[in-house]
């Protein structure tokens, strides 16, 4: 019989929210501002008050380029792909003119 995943405490979620978020350079402000949530509502879910309903979880995992699954996953993925998709997420956000010398210097840190 296969072992039933332990779902994530509330606690564990926020701890794993906050990797995510901080990992996209986000401030809280501006993430609760980018889903649509109150920013107090945001650091209660961060801080492992209470678990997002599901339309907000949908909006966080859009937010913040990962998966719902991803987001309830036992252990947050920390792996060089994750690491890439960030940089290259933070990269086209920056002015044309310097994204050819950042995908550049991406690649001699994390292979593509």
């Amino acid at each position: 019989m296969a072992k039933r995943k332990t779902p994530l405490s509330f606690p564990e979620f926020g701890r794993h929210l906050k990797y995510f978020r901080e990992l996209r350079g986000y401030t809280q402000e501006e993430l609760a501002e980018m889903v649509g949530m109150s920013p107090n509502y945001y650091g209660s879910i961060e801080r492992g008050k209470q678990m997002p309903t599901v339309r907000y979880l949908y909006r966080l995992s859009c937010a913040l380029c990962v998966s719902m699954e991803c987001l309830l996953a036992p252990n947050p993925p920390q792996d060089e792909t994750g690491i890439r998709d960030v940089l290259i997420h933070m990269i086209r956000k920056q002015p044309e003119a310097q994204c050819f010398i950042l995908y550049e210097l991406n690649a001699h840190i994390v292979p593509l």
